[in-house]
C-alpha cells in the first residue's frame, strides 16, 4: 500500500511552549484568535475526508499539539477512522510524559520528539527555556509505552550542533530509535544564513566516518525522506527532506463549518487542475 501522510497542525504557534530561534522570532508571534484555530471536530472532519482521498496516515503537528486540552480526545476521535494504518504527532516532549499513557490508550501509534542538542546548556540557547531533562524523559518514556515508532528530530545548525551528529546517531544503537536529521532551513523570524547550513551530505560523510558500512534503504512510494541503517551495527537514521506537495489549502476556518458539505471543502483544498488522490 502507498504511504499517504496528512500532516495537521493542531496547536496554535503562539503556545509552542518552546520558542526555538530557527522557528519563531525571540519576542514571539501574534497570538491566534480561538475562532481562527480548527476545533476537534474540525480536525476529524477534514482528516475523514482526505482519507477518502487515500490518505492513511496522520500526523498531528504544531505550534506544539499537546498544549490543546483535548488533544487526547481528537487522537481517540482519529484512531475510530478505519483506514489509518499510522496516527502520529510531532511535539517537543516537554509535556508528553504527562499524557502520554492516555495518548497510547487513544490509539496513537508514532511520537516524534524534536531535540536539537543532547547539552543541556546548549538546549537552553537553543530552546529559550530549560527543559532538557524532561525532553529526554519523555523520549524514555516513549519508548517504554510501546508505540510502533518512536523518532528524534535534529535540526542541524552549523556551529551549534553539528558536532552532535555521531552522539545523535549512537542513541538508536541501545534503543529501538530512529533519529531524523533536518536540514536549517529559513523561516519568517529566523534570521536564517546559508552560512548556518549544514547539506545533507556533510552530514552523511561525518556519520559514515564512525559508520562505513552505513547503508541507504529503498525509497517507498511518496517518500519524504532518506533511510539508512548499519544492520550489522544496529544504527538508524534519516534525512527528513521538505517537500510542498500541495499547492492550494484550507485559508478559511469557516470553510470547514457544519453546514458545508465535503463536496465545497474538497474544492478548497483540491486545486481545479488536479483530482483530489493526486494531491494527497
Amino acid at each position: 500500500m502507498n504511504s499517504r501522510w496528512l500532516k495537521v497542525g493542531s496547536g496554535p504557534e503562539a503556545q509552542a511552549v518552546r520558542k526555538c530561534v530557527y522557528c519563531m522570532p525571540e519576542e514571539g508571534v501574534p497570538l491566534t484568535s480561538s475562532e481562527k484555530l480548527l476545533t476537534s471536530d474540525e480536525i476529524v472532519q477534514l482528516a475523514s475526508l482526505f482519507v477518502t482521498f487515500g490518505v492513511n496516515k496522520i500526523r498531528l503537528t504544531g505550534g506544539e499539539p499537546l498544549v490543546r486540552k483535548d488533544a487526547v480526545n481528537i487522537i481517540e476521535s482519529l484512531a475510530k477512522i478505519p483506514q489509518l494504518t499510522v496516527l502520529g504527532i510531532t511535539t517537543n516532549g516537554l509535556v508528553l510524559s504527562k499524557k502520554i499513557s492516555d495518548l497510547r490508550k487513544a490509539g496513537l501509534t508514532h511520537v516524534n520528539i524534536s531535540l536539537d542538542t543532547l547539552v543541556p546548556e546548549k538546549f537552553e540557547f537553543l530552546a529559550r527555556r530549560k527543559g532538557w531533562h524532561v525532553v529526554r524523559k519523555s523520549i524514555d518514556d516513549a519508548l517504554a509505552t510501546g508505540f510502533d515508532s518512536v523518532k528524534v528530530n535534529c535540526v542541524v545548525m552549523k556551529g551549534i550542533n553539528e558536532d552532535e551528529l555521531v552522539n545523535f546517531v549512537k542513541l538508536t544503537e541501545s534503543n529501538n530509535l530512529e533519529v531524523r536529521f533536518i536540514e536549517y532551513m529559513p523561516f519568517d523570524g529566523n534570521k536564517w544564513s546559508r552560512q548556518k547550513l549544514v547539506p545533507f551530505e556533510r552530514m552523511l560523510a561525518v556519520i559514515k566516518q564512525e559508520w562505513p558500512m552505513l547503508e541507504r534503504h529503498e525509497d517507498g512510494p511518496n517518500h519524504t525522506s532518506k533511510h539508512y541503517e548499519s544492520i550489522g551495527e544496529n544504527v538508524r537514521t534519516c534525512h527528513e527532506e521538505t517537500v510542498k506537495e500541495m499547492t492550494a489549502e484550507v485559508q478559511d476556518v469557516d470553510q470547514l463549518s457544519s453546514d458545508e458539505c465535503d463536496d465545497n471543502i474538497a474544492s478548497a483544498v483540491v486545486p481545479p487542475d488536479r483530482s483530489a488522490k493526486e494531491a494527497v
